[in-house]
Order: structure tokens, then C-alpha cells, then sequence
């Protein structure tokens, strides 16, 4: 039976992340800092600072998983120039290190597009050349480059997934798809730059089906997760608007685009596409999903 430890279980990618899972017959045991056991009947959910290091060797031996989806980092505002990013490399090889020792045979990571020189545009594994220019950036491509070595050392199956743009229910509501959204269903205008960036934007439940075809493939190192269509954020919030019937709410261009930001970042997908993963979201179907279920969750507010 394969056997997965799952860190970042309960989060924005990892929750739909779950019923992927179960539908490939794996045995979850997903790992929160709270006691999260009557939220999903199939999963066993384990208690654990995944910071502390004896706390994660005695999880890995208490549960001897054959695969191990670590999700888990530290995500709160201002996340990308953090330095708690450094102690999450650390927590990461180590538990990397007390899973391989206790019989782990397959590990797949989340990594970042972030990782890449983003002035390359299209942006593929082995090719492109990595230049972060974030301490987020930089300590994923840092642990990505640990994880391969250690691989390289052991007989490790491991995969990283370098994940672009993505969006849809439950994400943090400063973040671009949810705070437009939500502002235009408060009545409020929806403050953007002008939306010239071109990016490859991708529904969470297509990003967690990705991660778990990767995770129970045997394919090896980077591989990029996106829908490697280009869209502009201005197309994006204008749809957005459209879908809400409200166009008159978006104020493009009410402040300047980031300076030096890339004009365009989009994840060539052939390496993905080649396990048979496709997208099931197209844009305009994931904004509707994603509006419908913003809409849901402010009248249960407001009730």
C-alpha cells in the first residue's frame, strides 16, 4: 500500500490535494500544528511543529510512509523576503533525511517559478537558466539543489515542482485573483496597475491534481506547473469584472506596474504534459468557479 506523509495537508494547495489522494488509493497522513481529524474522515492527521526537529523524527517513525508531498513553508504576508524562509530549509532536509531512514523511497517538493531568471519569458527546466531575485526565490532553488544531491546519494526517487501563478477558492484575500474579487463584491473598487504583465495563471484543484500526478509518477527532478497559456493580469481582472457584471469597479492603471518586474512569465509545460496531465480549468471557468465561491463565503459572512 502506498503510504503518503503529507505536509501543508490542510492548505490552500494541499486540501484539494486530498481527494487526488484517495482516488490513487493512497494512505494519507497529513501533518498540521492543530488536530484537524474530523475535517477529512480519510485522512489520520498528525499533530507536529514541523520546525522541531525530534517532533519530525518521530513522526517519520511512527508512520513509515513510502511517499512523502511536502507542501508546508511559511506563507504569511511579506513571506518572499523573509529570512524564516532559511529555517525552512532547513526543516525541510531534515525531514527529508528522517523520512528516507525510515523506508521512504518516493519525495515530491513545491517549488517556485520563482526560482528561474524571470526576464527569460517562457520559462523551461534544464534550460533556463535560475537567478531568484527573492530570499523566498532563492531558498527554494537552494533546498531543490540539497533534495537533488541527497538524491543523487541514496537511491531517492524525487520530483520538484516549480509552481506558477495560481488561484481559486480559499486563497489569501490580499492576494491578486481574491482581493479584486472581493473588493468588487464589497462594492469597492478594485485598485490594479495597468495589467501589462503577461503571466500563466492556473486554478488550484488543476495545480493539486498536478502535484499528485507528479508525486505518483517516477519522473525526476524540476518540472514546471502552470497552464503555459499567456494572460495578461489585464485580461484577468477585466474578466473578473465581466463575470461579476460590474466593469465600472476596476481602476486600471490607479497605480504604476513594479519596477523591473518581467513583462512575461510563462511555464513551458511539455515535461508535465508528458505524465498525460491536463488542466481542467480554462480561465474563464476557474474565475467562475472562484467568484461563485467568494460570493458563497461573503453572504455566509454577512448571515
Amino acid at each position: 500500500m502506498k503510504r503518503v506523509l503529507f505536509t501543508g495537508a490542510n492548505g490552500f494547495i494541499g486540501s484539494p490535494c486530498l481527494n487526488y489522494l484517495t482516488d490513487l488509493n493512497y494512505e494519507i497522513h497529513g501533518v498540521s500544528t492543530s488536530s484537524n481529524s474530523e475535517l477529512i474522515p480519510n485522512v489520520t492527521w498528525h499533530k507536529c511543529d514541523l520546525l522541531n526537529s525530534f517532533d519530525v523524527a518521530a513522526l517519520c517513525k511512527k508512520v513509515k510512509a513510502t511517499h512523502l508531498l511536502h507542501l508546508a513553508w511559511d506563507v504569511k504576508p511579506g513571506y518572499k523576503t523573509s529570512v524564516d524562509n532559511l529555517d525552512w530549509v532547513k526543516a525541510s532536509m531534515g525531514l527529508l533525511r528522517a523520512f528516507y531512514e525510515n523506508g521512504g523511497r518516493r519525495a515530491a517538493f513545491a517549488g517556485t517559478c520563482f526560482e528561474y531568471d524571470l526576464h527569460n519569458g517562457v520559462l523551461r527546466e534544464n534550460l533556463t537558466p535560475m537567478g531568484p531575485h527573492t530570499v523566498y526565490g532563492a531558498a527554494k532553488h537552494t533546498l531543490h539543489e540539497l533534495v537533488r544531491d541527497f538524491a543523487k546519494k541514496t537511491d531517492l526517487s524525487y520530483a520538484w515542482s516549480r509552481v506558477f501563478y495560481l488561484y481559486g477558492p480559499n486563497e489569501l484575500p490580499e492576494r491578486l485573483v481574491a482581493s479584486v474579487i472581493k473588493s468588487i463584491l464589497s462594492g469597492q473598487i478594485a485598485a490594479c496597475s495597468e495589467g501589462r504583465q503577461v503571466l500563466d495563471f492556473l486554478h488550484v484543484f488543476d495545480v493539486a491534481s498536478a502535484l499528485v500526478t507528479i508525486l505518483d509518477s517516477d519522473i525526476q527532478g524540476g518540472v514546471n506547473v502552470g497552464s503555459g497559456v499567456p494572460t495578461s493580469v489585464r485580461e484577468l481582472v477585466l474578466t473578473i469584472a465581466e463575470i461579476l457584471g460590474n466593469k465600472k469597479a476596476v481602476n486600471l492603471g490607479a497605480f504604476p506596474s513594479p519596477q523591473h518586474e518581467p513583462p512575461v512569465i510563462i511555464a513551458n509545460i511539455e515535461k508535465l504534459s508528458q505524465l498525460g496531465w491536463q488542466p481542467k480549468f480554462s480561465l474563464d471557468k476557474g474565475l467562475l468557479d472562484t467568484c461563485n465561491w467568494w460570493r458563497e463565503t461573503l453572504q455566509q459572512k454577512a448571515d
